[in-house]
């Protein structure tokens, strides 16, 4: 788990904390993103979006056929892999190009965008909800890239939602986002151990305690995360931090 490799080696969720698994896709994403980087030396901007098409088209097609890697590796290994987790790496390729050569780092606003990006965010748990329904299948929904697709380009093109997602306070969150996502399952946890003592769970009280839950888990997450994010997470974005942290031992 120190090193991000639980679910690659073992097969199985970390048993320090589940939600690792994600943040192991993560870590490989960043090691192999430099030469996933060398699609942009493609200068041929028609071949260029091919390639990084077709890549995510291939994905799609073997999370559809899974049955092609049962010889070679588990269903969990492959999904605790960048190449099980791709799909959703490579539209973002897809949308710095577009962002980069097409709007010249100025994304062009337009209120239609602001309903898109609204259609967008609130498709994606709407499109998870329809897995195993109505044909879609189980282990894959080609819709949710499609909602996420519209949303990102909505939050960079509507000009109200442009605003919205530039705002101090999502910023700052969204920065502490890995912090906040790497502890919440345990301050959730913990937020139901006080709720229990201050209201015991009964079927006449579920309202009072969900507000509750609400309120106080929130309240927890943001200043926890807060104050490990400060404490922790900032001071290791620099790249020194081993020497400085070593020097500050020996004083």
């Amino acid at each position: 788990s120190m090193i991000y490799a639980h679910g690659p080696i073992y097969g199985t969720d970390s048993v320090i904390n589940h939600v690792v698994w994600s943040l192991e896709v993560e870590i490989q994403f960043y090691i192999i993103a430099p030469f996933l980087g060398f699609v942009f030396m493609v200068k041929s901007r028609p071949v260029r979006r091919a390639i990084i098409l077709g890549a995510i088209a291939g994905l799609i097609w073997l999370d559809l056929n899974l049955w092609v890697i049962d010889p070679w590796i588990s269903q969990f290994r492959y999904s605790t892999t960048l190449i099980g987790k791709g799909v959703y790496f490579l539209p973002g390729f897809l949308l710095a190009d577009i962002y980069l050569v097409e709007w010249k780092s100025n994304p062009p606003k337009c209120l239609l965008w602001d309903l898109l990006g609204v259609v967008g965010w609130v498709g994606i748990p709407v499109a998870l909800c329809w897995q195993g329904r109505w044909g879609i299948p189980k282990n894959w929904n080609w819709s949710v890239l499609l909602f996420q697709w519209i949303a990102f380009v909505g939050a960079f093109r509507g000009r109200f939602l442009s605003r919205i997602f530039a705002l101090p306070v999502l910023t700052v969150i969204g920065g502490m986002c890995y912090t906040i996502y790497l502890y919440h399952p345990k301050l959730i946890s913990f937020t139901g151990i006080i709720v229990s003592n201050i209201l015991p769970e009964s079927a006449d009280n579920f309202t009072v305690r969900f507000i509750l839950l609400i309120v106080i888990g929130a309240g927890l997450i943001l200043s926890v995360s807060t104050l490990l994010f400060v404490l922790v997470e900032k001071p290791c974005m620099q790249r020194d931090w081993p020497a400085k942290l070593l020097a500050w031992f020996r004083r």
